[in-house]
């Protein structure tokens, strides 16, 4: 499987579940053909087409098979999808690209209007919606929504709904809102100016977003809105761009709530966090196997100064219920993280002792060094994180809490002043943000190699290519790119249906028997002085169990790599070597 974003276009030919996107192409002419070569309908959506507006569509009968192509222009309507496709037959309601500037159809909420056929509620929510009506009254499956801009299903617009009276919408409005419904795609789209670009109910499974550019949503000073806010029971992301969110907008840029999360070769820009991975309520997902499993991998981490909060990563929960957080594992690997943020920046926040990171093979950059120590680990002594194989920037430190009963081991991590600056690579740099690869002096450095290897990469923007090289960071150093990003898509990638990336795994083995302190227990159930945990929570203790014990845990910054010689300043002994920090007299904080 590969991915591509014709920049023209050319002669070639799409095929989705016996459906056909035809671009066929005779010098400068280009004619694009959408729809279904099979037994289902095509309906032709534009001003010149068929029907001129998607509600003279029958959007209440579709059947398996049939699209709904809509043709380059502005749309100011809603509706809602709750029809079954089949795992062969999609229904399908596509956006057809401008022939020559490629710019996507565009949907937008502000007046729009509602088919009044229709009858569903919640319509104050979304701009489109699948799932949740009374007519037509499902269920939702196998749908398939691509390549339309989608926009301003916001409080600041009003529509008019069903019954045709006009109502605003509600502050969490989304783009696309999905209440119910099974295998659903959504592909290629540009999801910007709603409360919530993409938002996602439990009730929903196996839904799987993709290639879509989704940026400058939210509400002025809400931390409650986000980019996308998704709970799911499995749920994949992939190569899509996530850009900021609106100004002055405090929500997260990817906020998830599903058992069964998937994040791969995504490019994901500030938002106040990058990553908001936290708690259901709800017991199908939180019972789900899958609930403590998370992968995280080949993805693009920006942090802009001025972003709100200074962590790209939190996991676990954040309802306070910790019975019902995540309490598992998060694997984290094959990312490239740079952070420009003026002051700390931090990697991750886990919300209970139970919560597990595993952080391997990843390029972690932070630019500024204005207020010292400028990376920090853990933003709370909680949890446990394994940081393995890693390239990081100097003068990071673990916490700046320092009480609780978190862990961290490190095995393998490359400093950047063994390396020389990064850089010095002429394709990684941060204007316009392009963390490439050509002549590093990462490539080729040592991998954990026990890690999950990735196969593919992220192409800016909303695109892949197959992965060249088993490198450090999100990228393999032959695929060097050096395209610049641009606001606003091209023909988007149309991909095959359905385009599922098996689930990873790990073999428990490639967690080393963490560290703890005092009596506190981790979520292997294991202490320091190889015995096991009795109890629950903070009341845990340690009982014998005769586990060989573990290694004691690292001070709360890690050693220079430099070690002083006599008469050498100094603030620990590990900066001595063989001599001793002296703390007090003519000698103070020096080597003798």
């Amino acid at each position: 499987f590969r991915m591509f974003r014709p920049t023209s276009i050319l002669s070639s030919i799409v095929l989705i579940a016996g459906a056909t996107i035809l671009l066929q192409a005779s010098g400068a002419d280009a004619v694009i053909v959408c729809g279904s070569d099979t037994d289902g309908t095509t309906y032709n959506v534009g001003p010149s087409q068929t029907y001129t507006k998607i509600g003279d569509v029958p959007l209440d009968t579709l059947q398996p098979g049939d699209w709904v192509c809509i043709y380059p222009a502005t749309y100011h309507e809603k509706f809602v999808v709750n029809l079954a496709g089949s795992a062969t037959q999609p229904i399908v309601i596509s956006g057809v690209p401008d022939e020559t500037t490629g710019d996507l159809p565009i949907i937008n909420g502000e007046n729009a209007i509602t088919p009044t056929y229709l009858n569903y509620w919640n319509e104050v929510r979304n701009l489109i919606k699948i799932g949740g009506a009374t007519y037509p009254s499902g269920p939702a499956s196998h749908i398939r929504i691509q390549n339309l801009r989608l926009q301003n299903a916001h409080l600041s617009h009003a529509f008019s709904d069903d019954n045709g009276n006009v109502q605003s919408y509600g502050k969490n409005a989304a783009c696309l809102h999905i209440e119910s419904g099974s295998h659903i795609d959504l592909v290629g789209n540009e999801i910007m100016g709603c409360g919530n670009g993409i938002f996602i109910t439990p009730g929903v499974t196996d839904v799987n977003i993709e290639a879509n550019y989704i940026w400058g949503n939210g509400n002025v000073n809400s931390i409650h809105e986000h980019n996308v806010y998704t709970e799911a029971l499995r749920i994949s992301y992939k190569y899509n761009r996530f850009g900021t969110l609106c100004s002055g907008c405090s929500g997260n840029n990817l906020k998830d709530r599903s058992a069964g999360l998937l994040v791969a070769y995504n490019f994901i820009e500030g938002g106040n966090r990058q990553l908001d991975l936290v708690d259901s309520s709800t017991s199908s997902i939180i019972e789900d196997p899958s609930y403590k499993v998370t992968h995280v991998y080949g993805n693009i981490f920006v942090e802009p100064d001025g972003e709100g909060n200074r962590q790209i990563v939190h996991y676990g929960g954040d309802s306070g219920n910790e019975a019902n957080y995540r309490n598992g594992h998060l694997y984290f690997y094959h990312n490239s993280i740079l952070s420009t943020r003026v002051g700390k920046t931090t990697l991750v926040r886990l919300s209970s002792e139970d919560c597990t990171m595993n952080a391997t093979n990843n390029i972690i950059k932070a630019t500024e060094t204005v207020f010292g120590n400028n990376f920090e680990l853990l933003s709370e002594k909680r949890g446990a994180l394994y940081m393995n194989s890693n390239w990081i920037t100097d003068g990071y430190i673990y916490w700046v809490t320092p009480t609780g009963g978190g862990s961290i081991f490190e095995t393998g991590n490359i400093l950047e002043s063994t390396t020389g600056s990064i850089f010095s690579d002429p394709n990684f740099h941060t204007s316009p943000y392009d963390l490439h690869l050509s002549n590093s002096l990462l490539i080729g450095s040592t991998l954990e190699q026990e890690a999950q290897p990735i196969s593919h990469e992220y192409v800016m923007h909303t695109s892949g290519q197959t992965r060249s090289s088993m490198d450090l960071g999100a990228y393999g150093y032959l695929n060097s790119q050096t395209s610049e990003p641009t606001r606003a898509p091209t023909t988007k990638p149309v991909t095959p249906f359905p385009t599922q990336e098996p689930v990873p795994t790990f073999a428990p083995t490639l967690f080393p028997t963490p560290h703890c302190i005092g009596n506190s227990c981790n979520n292997n159930n294991q202490c320091c002085d190889g015995t096991v945990c009795n109890g629950h929570g903070n009341s845990k203790t340690c009982q014998s169990s005769g586990l060989p014990p573990s290694p004691s845990l690292p001070s709360s910054s890690p050693p220079s790599t430099v070690c002083g010689g006599s008469d050498s300043d100094c603030t620990s002994n590990s900066q001595c070597c063989s001599e001793n920090c002296k703390t007090h007299g003519a000698k103070a904080n020096k080597c003798s």
